[in-house]
């Protein structure tokens, strides 16, 4: 199997790439898809946070979990539009071919996910867990 950190660039990539190629995924966020925090304040935006391996081996192969956190944020006065984007961000994972090399994709699966309003009152942020288990 590939290396697990080479695994997780490359399913990061992949979910990346899934997400700016959704054309209601970008209206939602204005084309705002970024690999990490953006440098501006500007929302709505959609980015890929935080992410980890853990070993999941298991008698005959190597495997591993990956996490993934996606992150939303929007300026309005409720949460509807944050929620709007997370909701497709998770049909747009859910749906997407991730493929490592080395490895078979076995699961993808969204876990927790949180909405918060932020201090300054307006500001809306949505966080998905994303899940994905590599047999191989």
């Amino acid at each position: 199997m590939t290396r697990p950190t080479a695994a997780l660039a490359e399913v990061q990539t992949a979910i990346r790439s899934a997400l700016k190629a959704d054309a209601a995924l970008g209206t939602l966020v204005q084309g705002r898809i970024h690999d990490g925090p953006p440098k501006t304040s500007v929302t709505p935006w959609l980015s890929i946070g935080e992410g980890r391996t853990l070993n999941w081996g298991h008698g005959d192969a190597e495997g591993a979990r990956l996490q993934l956190t996606l992150e939303a944020l929007a300026t309005d006065d409720d949460r509807s539009r944050v929620l709007a984007i997370a909701d497709r961000a998770a049909a747009v994972v859910e749906g997407a071919n991730l493929a490592v090399p080395g490895g078979t994709v076995v699961l993808v699966r969204l876990g927790a996910a949180r909405v918060e309003r932020l201090r300054d009152g307006r500001t809306w942020r949505a966080r998905l867990a994303v899940d994905v288990l590599i047999d191989g």
